[in-house]
C-alpha cells in the first residue's frame, strides 16, 4: 500500500469530506451567490397551496431554519411564527465583512397565514437593528434590511431551502412575490 495519495485521489477525498449532504442527498446548506433581482421586494412573500395548514408552514420554516445551524427564540406552529436569534451575517455571506456592528446583526421572522386576497402564504423578513441608541430604548425596534444588504441575499437562500421544504411535505408554491 503506498505510503502516500496521489493529488487527484487527495483531492477527491477533501471533496467528498467537505461536502454536506442530508439523507436525501441533498446540500445542508443553502446555495450560494442566488442574485438579487431588479424589482427585489422586502418581505419575500411565498403562496402556497390552499391545502397548506399553518402549522405544516411553520414546520417547514422551522426546519429550514434548523438545517441551516441559526437558533430560534420562537417557534409557535398555532400561530404560524419562527423568529430566529440574531446572527452575524458576515459568517453567512462571504464578503459581507467590514460592515458596522448593528448592519451586521440579522434575524428572521417567518409568518405563515392567509393574505389580504385569501391566499395561504409565508413570508421571510430579514429585520435588522440598524440604530443601536433606538434599539437599547424601544424593545420592539426593527427594520426590514435594504434588498441591497447581504441580510437580504441570505433570505433569499433560506427561500430556496424552504421551498425544498415545502416540496418535501407535498406543499404547492404557487408563487414568489419577491
Amino acid at each position: 500500500m503506498p505510503k502516500s495519495l496521489s493529488p487527484v485521489l487527495l483531492v477527491a477525498v477533501l471533496v467528498a469530506a467537505c461536502s454536506s449532504t442530508s439523507s436525501s442527498g441533498q446540500s445542508d446548506r443553502v446555495p450560494r451567490n442566488i442574485p438579487i433581482p431588479k424589482d427585489a421586494k422586502n418581505p419575500i412573500v411565498i403562496a402556497v397551496g390552499s391545502s397548506a395548514t399553518v402549522a405544516q408552514l411553520t414546520q417547514a420554516a422551522e426546519q429550514t431554519v434548523s438545517g441551516q445551524g441559526i437558533d430560534m427564540i420562537e417557534a409557535d406552529r398555532k400561530r404560524g411564527i419562527v423568529e430566529t436569534r440574531r446572527i452575524n451575517i458576515t459568517a453567512f455571506v462571504p464578503g459581507s465583512q467590514g460592515m458596522g456592528a448593528a448592519e451586521s446583526l440579522v434575524f428572521y421572522v417567518f409568518a405563515a397565514g392567509k393574505d389580504s386576497n385569501g391566499l395561504m402564504v409565508i413570508e421571510i423578513l430579514p429585520y435588522y437593528q440598524p440604530n443601536p441608541a433606538m434599539a437599547a430604548t424601544e424593545p420592539n425596534y426593527r427594520v426590514l434590511v435594504p434588498v441591497e444588504h447581504p441580510g437580504y441575499q441570505y433570505a433569499l437562500r433560506l427561500e430556496d431551502r424552504l421551498k425544498q421544504n415545502l416540496a418535501k411535505q407535498g406543499i404547492e408554491v404557487l408563487g414568489v412575490n419577491r
